[in-house]
């Protein structure tokens, strides 16, 4: 398996597609696009505005992909922080393809000279993905509670 920055025009139906199977997994998806048309349109907006994705090709097949947005710091204009707006494997992806991911994205990282991460776990993410980001370095700075207006 490699990991790689991702070719919008090659990869696209697969993030696509990726995209449709990870909002299956959520536990709130309220707000978030409808169709294929409006989703495709989203993600290409938030790579607009400084999204990377990076996938996860195992055998020639996307089997993971992560998105990571880097922005200025609202708090702090003069830093940049990586914000990962989402992480998605495969069901029959390998084992470690997670921790691949996150491995890539902490070298990106490094070489942007980024001075601060944040990566969110979901109330339908996996249970150990606390542990992991604990091990990354990451400590638990907030609770988010999200609802329809």
């Amino acid at each position: 398996m490699i990991v790689r920055l991702a070719e919008l025009e090659k990869d696209g139906p697969a993030i696509l597609a990726g995209a449709k199977d990870f909002i299956s997994r959520m536990d709130f998806t309220e707000g978030l696009p409808e169709t294929d048309v409006d989703l495709a349109e989203a993600i290409a907006h938030l790579i607009g505005v400084g999204l990377e994705i990076a996938v996860a090709v195992r055998d020639g097949e996307i089997v993971g992909g992560i998105g990571i947005l880097y922005a200025p710091f609202p708090w702090n204009r003069q830093k940049t922080i990586a914000s990962e707006l989402f992480i998605w494997t495969d069901r029959d992806a390998p084992p470690t393809t997670l921790l691949s991911l996150l491995r890539f994205v902490e070298r990106r990282i490094k070489e942007r000279s980024v001075s601060l991460k944040e990566f969110v776990s979901l109330t339908s993410s996996p249970p150990g993905i606390a542990g992991v980001y604990a091990r990354m370095g990451l400590r638990k700075t907030q609770e988010s509670w999200m609802g329809a207006a």
